[in-house]
């Protein structure tokens, strides 16, 4: 453990025990990341902070004699500080969460200040494919997932979604008895196959399974366009109801416009450059499925040049290989990054995305923006 600490943090300031007010000064007033120390090295608190000797100053800071406080007293036992500056916050949480996953590994979401990544998978169970909201990793052999999503609500949401638009079952305690269960009431509504009855092969209720996911996947904007040319055909032939009927079908398809869904894909495909800016300066953050990866500082005023550059570089893939855990915890910090306002700080370049969207997007980064907190 000390050796990782040693490489992630690879600046120490040390003193003399109770002595920390004459050290402190002499820790740089940047962005970055810390963690105090007790004697014999022991790690005692963590954080990442836009000033780092703002920050460890005041946590030293001792207590008043009227003061009253829950907070322990460190000012007498902590005894060195090992930090690391960075440049933004996406960097700060990034080299913060490598930090806890290596000494406080069992605390990880506890500590750190994003969330897990939520995805929605199809996971082959029994032979039949199941829909479910998830945080873990498809490990299964051909399994498939959607992501990025914030919340479990807005993987279920899109759960609903698509049994919706797909007709598929809604009651898996029932669909795992198939060929022997009982249709449900929405078979008789005419919404549901009966697969769970065996009225249709589980193979074929499968790939209406892989249909939806196709569909709020890569294959979305086809699937509208021929749901749309099917309306109008149908109105054309004055067969009102069942224009009516794909219309209805497109207005319950509008809900994956919304926001929460804007960088839904297959999960294995969630991969792009995250820029990140601080003041006069932007730096690319490489990502591929969970693979993060940092690329060099460049001037703000040179981010559009080095954009096909940046591109080579994603489409060439990840240097290193990744455990599960750390592609989980990597998906959710760039996840939450993504999603989190950033007033102009972080630019999402997709890999789906071409050379326009790009440009549009490191564009924004040189709008005037504040200091971060």
């Amino acid at each position: 453990m000390l050796t990782a600490i040693r490489e992630l943090l690879p600046d120490q300031l040390r003193w003399p025990g109770g002595q920390a007010a004459d050290a402190l000064p002499d820790l740089p007033a940047k962005p970055g990341v810390w963690l105090l120390l007790g004697e014999g090295d022991v790690p005692v608190l963590a954080a990442s902070s836009q000033n780092i000797r703002a920050s460890v100053t005041g946590r030293l800071a001792a207590p008043g004699p009227a003061q009253r406080s829950k907070r322990t007293d460190l000012s007498r036992t902590v005894v060195a500080c090992r930090y690391s500056v960075t440049h933004g916050r996406l960097a700060s949480d990034w080299l913060y969460g490598k930090l806890v996953h290596a000494v406080w590994p069992e605390d990880f979401w506890r500590r750190v200040s994003f969330a897990p990544m939520w995805m929605l998978a199809a996971s082959n169970v029994g032979g039949t494919l199941r829909l479910q909201p998830t945080m873990s990793w498809p490990s299964e052999p051909g399994a498939r997932a959607l992501g990025p999503m914030i919340t479990r609500s807005d993987a279920q949401d899109l759960l609903d979604v698509l049994t919706d638009l797909f007709d598929l079952c809604r009651y898996w305690q029932i669909l795992s008895k198939a060929p022997h269960g009982t249709p449900c009431a929405y078979y008789e509504m005419g919404r549901s196959t009966g697969a769970c009855a065996g009225l249709i092969p589980i193979e074929q209720y499968n790939g209406m399974v892989r249909e939806a996911m196709g569909f709020a996947g890569r294959d979305r904007k086809a699937v509208l366009a021929a749901r749309n040319a099917e309306m109008k055909a149908a109105a054309a032939r004055l067969e009102f109801e069942q224009a009516v009927k794909i219309k209805d079908w497109l207005a319950r398809a509008e809900l994956l416009n919304e926001p929460r869904y804007a960088h839904l894909v297959e999960i294995e495909r969630f991969a792009g450059v995250a820029v990140s800016r601080l003041r006069s300066r932007a730096r690319p953050f490489f990502f591929w499925a969970g693979v993060l990866e940092a690329g060099e500082e460049v001037k703000l005023s040179r981010t559009q040049e080095q954009l096909p550059a940046w591109r080579m570089r994603l489409e060439a893939g990840p240097t290193a290989q990744i455990d599960d855990v750390t592609r989980a915890w990597q998906c959710g910090l760039v996840a939450t990054h993504i999603f989190r306002p950033q007033r102009r700080t972080l630019a999402w370049l997709p890999l789906q995305v071409g050379a326009a969207g790009w440009l549009e997007s490191v564009r924004l980064l040189d709008s005037p923006v504040e200091p971060e907190p």
